[in-house]
């Protein structure tokens, strides 16, 4: 998603968000653990994202 311009991560309340950049899926990362639970799946590609 570089290429495109859009955010490739964002801060959440306890975590950050970010786009894995080997399979473009969303992945929520808790700051305090080591292991990041993918929150998408399949072929959609994602950026710029954002916390609201």
């Amino acid at each position: 998603m570089y290429e495109y311009g859009g955010g490739s991560f964002c801060l959440a309340d306890d975590a950050v968000v970010f786009v894995n950049e080997r399979d473009q899926q969303l992945y929520r990362q808790a700051l305090d653990a080591s292991v990041p639970v993918a929150l998408t799946q399949g072929d959609k590609r994602y950026g710029g994202v954002f916390f609201s």
